[in-house]
């Protein structure tokens, strides 16, 4: 293909007719087998029907078995879930040898665009009640520049709260109409960690002693996540 496949979001963007043929094709293919066994179930009835009955019939025992796996790994990962919810992991970071857990520093990128203050104080509040030491967590608060002068007021209000409960507080504004990008979450996130990398490189942390985390604004971090 002439593109990296990254760079292609629809058949329309490749210019080579038989790459865009083939891209079209395979794009096609999964909703044309569905409506293809429906549409053929429906002919063969008629034409087959005993057929059709021994498919139907197959079908519905596949479907029960891989019910019966489903259900049986979720029993399965819900009493793991419970197990390891008990354990005390910070207790268990503090355990391992090498490298010092205290030099060790966590990332957080909350990025927002018109969300209320309630919701993103809910979500610091959880990183509040975090097991992990806060004065090893940076918090970067990520508004849109397009969210207008209420978004950023919002942000330092939020920042005079909690900057103190935290080794550091940062605030990154993504600006609006950056040339060749898409607006958006990923954009947004991608400009909050670049303002992060200046702040991290400014306090002299080693780079592999950062461990990054991007949530969703209302997001309500396990208060043993980052242990």
């Amino acid at each position: 293909m002439e593109k990296n496949y990254l760079e292609i979001s629809k058949a329309g963007d490749i210019k080579n007719r038989k790459d865009r043929f083939l891209y079209r094709l395979f794009e096609v293919l999964p909703g044309a087998l569905s409506l293809g066994t429906l549409f053929c179930v429906l002919v063969f009835s008629w034409l087959v029907p005993s057929w059709v009955a021994i498919f139907v019939i197959c079908f519905c025992f596949y479907y029960l078995f891989r019910i019966f796996y489903f259900s049986l790994h979720q029993i399965a990962g819900y009493f793991k879930v419970k197990k390891y919810a008990k354990r005390d992991w910070l207790k268990e970071v503090k355990k391992l040898k090498g490298k010092n857990w205290k030099d060790i520093y966590h990332t957080i990128i909350l990025p927002t665009y018109k969300e209320g203050p309630k919701i993103i104080k809910e979500s610091l509040d959880a990183l509040m009640n975090s097991s992990y030491p806060k004065e090893k967590m940076i918090v970067v608060l990520a508004v849109e520049e397009r969210a207008g002068e209420g978004a950023k007021k919002m942000a330092k209000e939020i920042e005079k709260k909690y900057s103190s409960n935290f080794f550091k507080f940062l605030i990154s504004v993504h600006p609006d109409n950056i040339a060749g990008e898409i607006g958006g979450k990923g954009s947004n996130v991608a400009w909050a960690g670049k303002e992060a990398k200046k702040a991290i490189d400014k306090l002299k942390i080693s780079y592999e002693n950062i461990l990054f985390s991007t949530f969703d604004i209302d997001t309500k971090a396990y208060s043993q996540y980052f242990a």
